[in-house]
């Protein structure tokens, strides 16, 4: 409420702070350009194939200036412009404004950059549904709860603190899934202990192993659930899982979905097993993880189902072999569809298995063990940092808790 007002702030237009910059720059032929990205996630320099009209009209924006995207400001298209985008230039579209000293950068970008910011303004854009735009003068008049300069410059500390451990979390994970897979290819390609090779239609490969079809190693391939469930949700029940609960290598049950045992009656003969590979079938296609045993006899929707002959195939070393670059080769290079694209039970049944002997391919899943756990826990404590971030948002930005300048 706009009443409530923590001791020493207050309700400020966000034109106190502000000055929009206007600096003549070039045109659509020659400027050096650059673009906001959505959610507050920075401003990029923005490269295009075709040459742009020399009668459009671009401004030179230089670094410390705060940009946001009049068209997605209801997105969260907000950044700061870095020191090396200085002289980039965009047009009126994307408006830039000079900060006053009384407010501190960083602070006001946490700010405005949040959900509970930009989303209340949706009620003075201007526009149709698909196109609505906050011009700067309505920006100008938004009001902010602003601190004292001290106090902001504290929050932006705190923040930035919280900031740094999400992205150093990040680099290990980016860092830990570059070198299991770098593993991951180097077992699947070279085995273990392997001295003679062969060519095969999926490359080298140790001369001992065979190259089979997924059919011939499976008891089922084929769809979960195609028809429409959302009348049998329920807030429990019989879990079903989705192509969003799939990611490599292991399913995401945070948010699973529940179905009527009706439901999941009438659907018996497409339960999914323990020990199931599970395939994403459209937007990021091929992505597969294997069923856990918690989720044994329970349900899929729209995602490919592979049931592993148990004597002859590991269901972590396929799920292993259809999320590693030589698997993606295939069936990505498969894959139908436009913007939405889509892998359908066909392409899946024609994809080549490399086939070591089984008590290998456990071998070489177990060499992946430790590098998959520490990839699991790193996201885990990325997760609980994004958590203590929307926390600390929430408690900084309104007041509830102060901090000592």
């Amino acid at each position: 409420m706009l009443n409530d007002v923590p001791s020493g702030w207050s309700w400020r237009p966000f034109a106190d702070f502000a000055t929009e910059s206007r600096i003549d720059g070039g045109n659509g032929a020659t400027a050096q350009k650059l673009t906001v990205k959505l959610y507050g996630k920075g401003v990029v320099p923005k490269e295009e194939k075709t040459v742009g009209s020399v009668n459009t009209r671009y401004f030179r924006r230089k670094a410390g200036q705060l940009i946001y995207s009049k068209l997605d400001f209801l997105n969260g298209a907000f950044a700061l412009i870095p020191p090396e985008l200085d002289g980039r230039e965009s047009t009126a579209d994307l408006p830039a404004f000079d900060l006053t000293p009384d407010v501190e950068p960083k602070w006001i970008l946490e700010y405005v950059k949040r959900p509970a910011f930009y989303e209340r303004t949706a009620v003075g854009a201007i526009g149709s549904r698909k196109a609505r735009r906050v011009s700067p003068k309505q920006f100008g008049k938004i009001r902010i709860l602003t601190p004292p300069l001290p106090e902001q410059k504290k929050i932006a500390a705190i923040l930035a603190s919280v900031d740094e451990a999400i992205r150093a979390t990040e680099a290990v994970i980016v860092q830990t899934r570059r070198v299991k897979d770098g593993l991951l290819q180097d077992l699947l390609t070279r085995g273990i202990g392997h001295t003679r090779f062969k060519q095969t239609e999926i490359g080298e490969i140790p001369e001992s192993w065979e190259v089979r079809k997924l059919p011939e190693l499976c008891t089922r391939v084929g769809v979960g659930i195609a028809s429409s469930a959302t009348h049998a949700y329920r807030e429990e029940g019989i879990p079903l899982v989705r192509n969003q609960n799939i990611k490599p290598g292991y399913l995401d049950l945070s948010d699973l979905l529940y179905v009527s045992p009706e439901y999941d009656e009438q659907n018996r003969t497409k339960r999914i097993r323990r020990g199931d590979v599970l395939t994403i079938r459209t937007g990021y296609p091929g992505i597969s993880a294997v069923v856990p045993p918690e989720l044994d006899n329970t349900q899929s929707f729209t995602t490919l189902v592979s049931r592993p002959k148990p004597k002859l195939l590991d269901s972590h070393f396929l799920a292993a072999w259809i999320n590693s670059e030589g698997g993606k080769q295939f069936v990505l290079g498969a894959k139908a569809g436009g913007a939405q694209q889509n892998l359908n039970a066909g392409t899946l049944k024609s994809l080549p298995v490399p086939l070591p002997p089984l008590a290998e391919q456990r071998a070489m899943m177990e060499q992946l063990d430790a590098w998959t756990d520490g990839e699991r826990r790193s996201e885990s404590e990325l997760v609980s940092l994004m958590a203590v971030k929307a926390g600390l948002l929430q408690d900084l930005l309104s007041g509830a808790v102060r901090v000592s300048a």
